[in-house]
């Protein structure tokens, strides 16, 4: 599984990286520190998960924009305060998941990645 990192946090993607080092079966293509040229560097990334920072203040635009470049994958939303994040696929489909740790969001993407018609 590609997976792909947009205007995250330092320190939260810091330990996302190394909660998906685990894996075996995980690799980190990239990360975005700007969201210039979003769907282009998406596709050019072409992960099958992306994660996006999003301060409080912030619409969901940039996750449909990341959605949609990431065909067949899905989002991770993440609160900027580390607090909350939300599975987004199968548009307009979402998934709230509550508490961000980083184990349980691991474990959905990869749950979802390899159970997609779950």
């Amino acid at each position: 599984m590609r997976v792909a990192f947009v205007t995250m946090p330092g320190v939260y993607a810091d330990i996302m990286s190394a909660s998906l080092a685990k894996r075996t079966d995980v690799a980190i293509v990239g990360s975005l520190s700007t969201r210039h040229d979003l769907t282009a560097e998406i596709e050019r990334l072409a992960p099958d998960v992306v994660f996006i920072g999003l301060s409080e203040n912030e619409g969901e635009a940039d996750v449909g924009q990341a959605l949609r470049a990431c065909r067949d994958g899905c989002v991770i939303a993440l609160a900027f305060d580390g607090r909350s994040a939300t599975l987004h696929f199968l548009r307009p489909h979402r998934i709230a998941f509550g508490a961000a740790h980083p184990d349980h969001i691991t474990s959905a993407i990869l749950d979802r990645h390899l159970h997609p018609k779950d």
